[in-house]
């Protein structure tokens, strides 16, 4: 890798987590979640839409300030089907107390409503600036409730 790519690197935004949850917020900066942390989903029925929280964190290095940025949530079916897909553009500011060689972070919370087709395996993306990013991907598993006996 040559130095100008290194550079780039270091002042592209990146993904610090995504996190599945039973409901997220930010409210004034800060994460709020219920149920956070889950990889497993067990619906009941498969005709009803189910609601899901993602929180997302980026990390924003000091030269990304003060830029317009692009972030992508999509939620897919393991043969690639778009189930869900959130856009949002956003220009973190830039505090008078970061200096040139730290970064920000920000934060962001979307609740996902969609009606899963049936038990498997889907796959949460988030991407920054349509550069995908190893800690902006997650998955959950869905099955069938026990006791319950609807599939749509």
């Amino acid at each position: 890798m040559n130095q100008d790519n290194e550079l780039d690197d270091l002042n592209r935004p990146s993904v610090d987590f995504l996190i599945l949850a039973d409901r997220a917020e930010v409210l004034n900066g800060k994460l709020y979640m219920m149920g956070g942390g889950w990889d497993r989903l067990n619906v009941g029925d498969f005709g009803k839409q189910q609601t899901i929280g993602i929180a997302v964190g980026l990390q924003i290095p000091w030269h990304a300030t003060n830029q317009q940025h692009q972030l992508n949530v999509r939620i897919e079916s393991s043969d690639n089907i778009e189930l869900f897909t959130a856009q949002l553009g956003f220009t973190p500011g830039r505090p008078p107390v970061l200096r040139a060689a730290e970064a920000q972070r920000v934060i962001f919370a979307f609740a996902a409503a969609l009606t899963l087709p049936g038990p498997g395996t889907f796959t949460v993306k988030a991407i920054v600036n349509d550069v995908p990013d190893r800690r902006g991907e997650t998955f959950f598993n869905v099955a069938l409730a026990p006791g319950s006996a609807r599939v749509a």
